[in-house]
């Protein structure tokens, strides 16, 4: 005997919850935190720098939008930064600085905002951006 499609719909599972709805749930259902509960492991990144002209959105899963890329057959290796807002100049200069390179390793793409950096250096950006508390 086969049911009626209308019951076929509601026999079916509900999806889970994904984590950034779950995340906008807590966040908008509790404006302090409770200090009997410890703080929430969704959120690991510590709190942004406001001293520095840019900042750097972290991905959906909370890293940070560091990426490494061959080119050319595998020649061309880079280590590119995206999610860039703000003042771009003042990040490509800092880059150059701690990473000890010349301004023909470290460029900026206009159209896209992004920081490319000659070869694979995404510990050391990595770093460098957790530093400054991206």
């Amino acid at each position: 005997m086969a049911l009626p499609r209308c019951c076929i719909l509601f026999t079916r599972p509900l999806s889970a919850a994904q984590p950034v709805v779950l995340r906008q749930l807590v966040r908008l259902s509790s404006s302090q935190p409770d200090p009997a509960t410890p703080p929430s492991s969704l959120d690991t990144h510590k709190p942004v720098a406001p001293t520095e002209p840019y900042f750097v959105r972290r991905t959906n899963p909370g890293n940070l939008p560091v990426y490494q890329t061959k080119k050319r057959g595998g020649n061309l290796q880079e280590t590119k930064i995206k999610k860039i807002e703000g003042n771009i100049t003042a990040l490509c200069v800092q880059l150059q600085e701690a990473l000890g390179a010349d301004s023909k390793e470290v460029k900026i793409n206009p159209l896209t905002n992004d920081v490319i950096i000659k070869g694979w250096k995404k510990l050391q950006v990595t770093k460098f951006l957790e530093d400054r508390r991206f």
